[in-house]
């Protein structure tokens, strides 16, 4: 569950250190207090430190239980920390290094600083559904050089490098059957045999409460995996975003990419896209795995899995005009890549290591074959393995 328990206290596991390309390594710490102090409300803070981009990060918040066998609850919060520059996240992601998607993380090398006030009413509805509802008050300072041009009423436009969003959101979780192991601690998904849905929906408000942004987003992922007897188990994820009208960049979708020529390999990610090469206001991405599981040669101790990869993604970007101060393409050609991994390679017990390549075809491919190409390697955690809505 990403906490160690002590007395009436949980110690936030993914607030003690941490790293990306950004912020550098980062020290810190987190604490929530537990049921033995009460089992109606949680409170808790953290505080952290950055070695490269030299800022502290904090934040407190308040969660308060109204009905734990439909999980409804409220919760209010306050951070000051960092935002992926275009990124996408949904309501119930975690910073849960064991699942493999969240390596990509230590990569990330444009953030933006972030003030962000929030309330939020989580609930369960028809057992198989998951809901949160939002609002949110959010500055955002640009970074590396970024200016974004807005145009005002006069006619004249005006370069701002912070931006204030005022928004309300909502978004739903469904998995059809989803199975769980229930505690006295948590409760942890076992997955369902039938596809998982996430869709978010989030409504931007200009003129009130310091809001500048009027505009509506859409987030959509859809993950499903399957077993074919005598072909092993077949993963797939579809995500797609699309946004209305011309806002920051910050607030778009920069592609997804993980690349460098040899790195952690990162699921669900373009492993031989630069990061922030593109930026789109609408995109769609497909992002396939086979395994083979138990079908290659296997030995006492040595059991190597192969999985073959193919990802690809088609992107477009309406107001280009409004974005200063950084590169990017936009990819309405579509994007294609396709590789292979080979887990297992040497089991450690805890985790055990792989190797894997991928290689950048269609429209996108460099002239050099080498800048076509990633190096993984490869790292898995049994534990890993169990539910996370698979």
């Amino acid at each position: 569950n990403g906490k160690i328990p002590y007395k009436f206290i949980d110690i936030d596991l993914d607030r003690i250190a941490k790293y990306n390309d950004y912020q550098g390594f980062y020290l810190g710490l987190g604490a929530h207090t537990n049921d033995k102090l009460s089992r109606v409300f949680k409170i808790g803070g953290y505080g952290g430190y950055g070695f490269h981009d030299h800022e502290w990060k904090y934040g407190g918040d308040v969660n308060v239980v109204l009905n734990r066998r439909n999980e409804i609850s409220v919760g209010f919060r306050y951070t000051y920390d960092l935002q992926e520059f275009a990124g996408v996240r949904f309501f119930d992601d975690k910073d849960n290094y064991l699942t493999g998607e969240n390596w990509r993380s230590f990569l990330i090398s444009r953030m933006n600083p972030t003030r962000d006030l929030s309330a939020n009413l989580g609930f369960r509805l028809l057992r198989d559904f998951k809901f949160n509802l939002g609002f949110n008050m959010i500055t955002k300072d640009a970074t590396d050089g970024y200016t974004y041009q807005m145009a005002q009423g006069d006619g004249t436009t005006v370069s701002m490098d912070q931006f204030r969003f005022t928004r309300f959101s909502g978004g739903f979780r469904f998995a059809f059957r989803e199975e769980f192991i229930v505690t006295k601690r948590s409760r942890i998904s076992l997955g369902t045999k039938y596809p998982v849905v996430w869709a978010g929906y989030t409504r931007g408000i200009e003129g009130w409460l310091d809001g500048e942004f009027a505009y509506n987003r859409i987030d959509v992922k859809i993950e499903k995996s399957f077993f074919t007897k005598y072909l092993g188990k077949t993963s797939l994820m579809v995500k797609g975003g699309w946004v209305d009208r011309a806002i920051p960049a910050t607030d778009l979708f920069n592609g997804n990419g993980s690349y460098r020529f040899l790195t952690i390999n990162a699921p669900n990610s373009f492993g031989t896209m630069r990061m922030n090469e593109f930026l789109s206001d609408r995109y769609a991405a497909l992002y396939f795995t086979h395994n083979f599981g138990k079908l290659l040669k296997r030995w006492e101790k040595f059991q190597p899995e192969l999985s073959l990869i193919t990802n690809a993604a088609i992107g477009w970007l309406k107001y280009d005009e409004n974005h200063l101060g950084i590169s990017y393409k936009t990819m309405d050609r579509g994007y294609f890549e396709s590789g292979f991994v080979i887990d297992n390679l040497l089991n450690l017990r805890v985790y055990s290591l792989g190797l894997g390549a991928s290689y950048r075809w269609g429209p996108y491919t460099y002239p050099m074959l080498k800048d076509n190409v990633a190096v993984k390697i490869s790292i898995t955690f049994p534990v890993g393995e169990m539910g996370f809505g698979n």
